[in-house]
């Protein structure tokens, strides 16, 4: 294990290697009026030892649980708090997991990209996604949510019991890539037992019972194989750029001094993230949005983004949370980033 301190003009540095491959840091700025406490992690991507997974609140769509107890109950290695959400827990953008779609909507920011060579990216993604049935080709609304009259969406346990859908619809339900039931109901239909429930609201008469499934994915983005992604708030650095902005579209405006929790990536396929704590007094008072695109390109980031802050900032490093979260307490999320390290 190798450690480093310094103390240079103010600013304490902290490093050490956790495991092969994930080096964990803390810069800590001594400043009378400014004062901060940075945490980071700093992944090697390129070590076949590592892996990186979306964690869920109680492994479902909507509903709270903290960082840490995510990381204990995955038996994950360590983790951070991750996509934003809704206030009935549903998080917001496109989310897969383990080469699965968990969400596909659309909010006008970047995502978090692992392909299944554990190479990872941040882009701007518009995942469109088709069923193939027989000689039909469907295109799907989305996964997980809500659909509207006339459109169709796939749904699986992750939803959690039922489709929560209580108008006129017609369901598939499939196993083993086919269709082995058909249901047309004006109430929910329960998930459980089926691969996916393949829901259109309406009447629909076309497939059968029998007929063959298969899953097209289109991500804009070649013969790229998706294994995990997550959304983000917004781009602080994009090409090596600066590209933050005082108000975001969708995270508004970003000029106050926040706790704050950064993902990006570096040119050598490390994943970085950085927790700053923040709004504690004479400790930490946080970070604007165009001070937390300084400090990712200072960790040698070429793209990145936010991930949900504020009261929400947390890391977890062996089931201990290890900054202090603003709130005096940890929070519960909807969504956490897991980190795996296994010895060979």
């Amino acid at each position: 294990m190798i450690k480093i301190m310094a103390v240079i003009m103010g600013i304490l540095y902290y490093s050490t290697q956790l495991y092969s491959g994930i080096q964990y840091e803390i810069i800590e700025r001594v400043h009378p009026l400014k004062p901060e406490v940075i945490r980071i992690l700093d992944i090697d991507m390129n070590n076949e030892q590592i892996r990186v997974e979306n964690g869920l609140s109680f492994g479902v769509l909507y509903g709270f649980e903290t960082t840490s107890t995510m990381v204990e109950e995955n038996k994950a290695t360590m983790g951070v708090n991750g996509m934003f959400y809704n206030d009935l827990g549903l998080p917001y953008g496109i989310m897969v997991r383990d080469g699965k779609p968990i969400r596909a909507q659309f909010i006008g920011t970047p995502t978090v990209l692992i392909d299944s060579d554990n190479q990872v990216s941040i882009a701007n993604v518009r995942l469109k996604a088709f069923v193939n049935i027989q000689s039909q080709k469907i295109e799907l609304y989305g996964f997980n949510g809500l659909v509207p009259d006339g459109k169709w969406v796939l749904f699986d346990e992750v939803y959690g019991k039922t489709t929560r859908v209580r108008r006129l619809s017609t369901n598939y339900l499939i196993r083993e890539n086919r269709v082995v039931e058909i249901m047309v109901t004006d109430q929910p239909v329960e998930l459980k037992g089926w691969d996916h429930v393949l829901t259109y609201v309406g009447v629909h008469q076309a497939i059968k019972i029998g007929d063959s499934f298969s899953l097209e994915l289109d991500y804009g983005l070649g013969d790229v194989n998706v294994k995990e992604a997550f959304g983000t708030g917004a781009w602080l650095v994009k090409y090596g750029i600066n590209v933050a902005k005082d108000y975001e579209p969708f995270m508004g405006y970003t000029t106050a001094y926040q706790p704050r929790t950064l993902v990006g990536v570096t040119k050598d396929n490390h994943l970085i993230f950085a927790v700053v704590d923040g709004r504690l007094k004479g400790e930490s008072l946080g970070m604007t949005g165009q001070e937390s695109a300084k400090l990712m390109l200072e960790l040698g980031c070429i793209h990145a983004a936010y991930l949900d802050g504020g009261s929400s900032s947390t890391m977890v490093i062996s089931n201990k949370v290890i900054n202090e979260p603003s709130g005096g307490e940890e929070r519960a999320v909807a969504h956490s980033i897991l980190i795996y390290h296994h010895k060979k």
